[in-house]
């Protein structure tokens, strides 16, 4: 015989109905939590970071492949050639811009391993993408393989096809440190300058050979090779010391050092007279734009006719007058009739679109694009656009794998970046969402902060 406790049965009824009630409710709250919030693209066309910042991009994203480093415009402004250089194997993508998506994607590979000569290789690429004057040959930067890949390319079409392989050291097998990246070619076509990041040199090849012919010291970390119009000289900016070199074209001597701001990158000439303030002449004939990516300025200098450059001024983006470093001015571009100049802000996630036409050049706004814009190009007129340029803007991520290049009618711009300043129109849209404990709370909300930052000052 059992005997049964009427307490320890009642005790046993209470735990059971306890467990019971906390188990639906758990199932409630589970069942109310809300969808997880996922960094990535959104319904809506907008991107979520991982920092809580919500982009939406201007004009419509054309998907291309990892890291979109550089674009290229063919002889016709048909076609737009990006390439890629994430961590998926490098390409080139063609796009067509009248249409605006991309019809062809090339991957930059060795022809032959220096270890298996019947076996073709992986490949590399960084930075360096340019036309032949010819606008039938196309050449990229090999990166780490240390060499220069040809392309042919077909300009009624756009179709592109792989070329020759031109080397870069005299033994593959013993490259060492060897990093190919910006590559430019002589305006008569028989020369290319290839700049050798970690060898801190600049490789010149003959094009009609396919042969390395010389070797040339240059600043640290050589970036961007600008071949002036004459061809006589080439410039280099030095990533690594904040220098500008010049380079006799043909012997490679150093002709003159400027001093620039930290971690120059892209280099833009105009040849046209700088502006000057009314009644004064301009004794610069022409003028060179240095995007100096560790500042929140592109520095501008004129070039006098013996070939000297002056600092005449710097173009801020700084969004205040006293906004910390991390707008990232990383690239430059400008229309056809050389009065608008766009500036890729690679931590602003935007370009600046600057009025360059007065002696004093002046900020209009900031065109949103994808995540960390890394070049941008400006559309020539009868490219298929509705007016007569647009931008064309690479970003590093969109989507959780691909690039993208964001086409954009630049127009008349009016935005207020990043967030709508409480004396602004409304038409003055936000391009950013920042979450509530990271939005600017004083000189973003005040009269005329836009217009004090967009200055540009004027250097004596």
């Amino acid at each position: 015989m059992k005997i049964f406790s009427v307490r320890g049965l009642k005790s046993r009824a209470a735990q059971s109905a306890i467990a019971l009630v906390a188990t639906v409710f758990a199932a409630l709250l589970v069942s109310e939590q809300p969808a997880p919030v996922r960094v990535g693209p959104r319904p809506d066309g907008s991107f979520l970071l991982n920092s809580g910042w919500l982009l939406r991009p201007a004009g419509e994203q054309i998907g291309v492949d990892t890291l979109p480093m550089r674009g290229a415009l063919s002889h016709d402004g048909r076609f737009l050639l990006v390439l890629n250089g994430g961590y998926k194997p490098p390409s080139i993508s063609v796009i067509d811009v009248a249409a605006k998506k991309e019809i062809k994607r090339v991957l930059v590979r060795d022809k032959v391993r220096w270890d298996a000569p019947s076996t073709p290789g992986a490949g590399d690429a960084w930075y360096g993408l340019a036309f032949a004057p010819s606008g039938t040959r196309v050449y990229a930067g090999g990166g780490s393989q240390a060499r220069v890949y040809e392309f042919e390319f077909t300009p009624e079409t756009g179709d592109l096809k792989p070329g020759r392989d031109m080397i870069a050291v005299p033994d593959l097998a013993n490259k060492g440190l060897s990093f190919i990246g910006d590559v430019a070619v002589s305006p008569d076509g028989h020369l290319l300058y290839a700049a050798d990041v970690h060898l801190d040199s600049i490789a010149v090849f003959n094009l009609q050979s396919a042969m390395l012919i010389e070797r040339w010291k240059t600043g640290k970390r050589p970036y961007r090779i600008l071949v002036h119009p004459s061809g006589r000289s080439l410039l280099v900016s030095g990533w690594g010391d904040a220098a500008l070199y010049r380079h006799d074209a043909l012997s490679g001597e150093i002709l003159a050092k400027f001093r620039t701001g930290p971690h120059p990158t892209d280099l833009l000439w105009l040849a046209k007279p700088a502006p000057t303030d009314e009644g004064e002449s301009s004794k610069y004939p022409a003028r060179l734009f240095v995007a100096a990516a560790n500042t929140n300025a592109v520095l501008v200098y004129g070039v006098a006719a013996d070939g000297d450059l002056q600092q005449i001024e710097d173009i801020s983006v700084a969004l205040t007058p006293d906004q910390p470093l991390g707008m990232t001015p990383s690239a430059v571009a400008m229309n056809k009739d050389a009065t608008r100049l766009y500036i890729t802000c690679s931590d602003g996630n935007a370009i600046a679109a600057v009025d360059i036409t007065t002696a004093r050049s002046r900020v209009l706004g900031f065109i949103p694009t994808g995540w960390y814009p890394t070049a941008v190009r400006a559309l020539p007129s009868g490219s298929g656009t509705r007016r007569p340029s647009a931008t064309l803007a690479s970003t590093f991520f969109h989507g959780t794998s691909r690039g993208s290049w964001n086409a954009t009618d630049p127009g008349p711009v009016t935005v207020s970046w990043p967030v709508t300043s409480r004396s602004s129109p409304a038409s003055a849209r936000s391009s950013v969402d920042l979450p509530e404990p990271l939005r600017p709370i004083s000189a973003m909300n005040s009269p005329g902060a836009m217009s004090r930052s967009s200055r540009s000052r004027t250097v004596r």
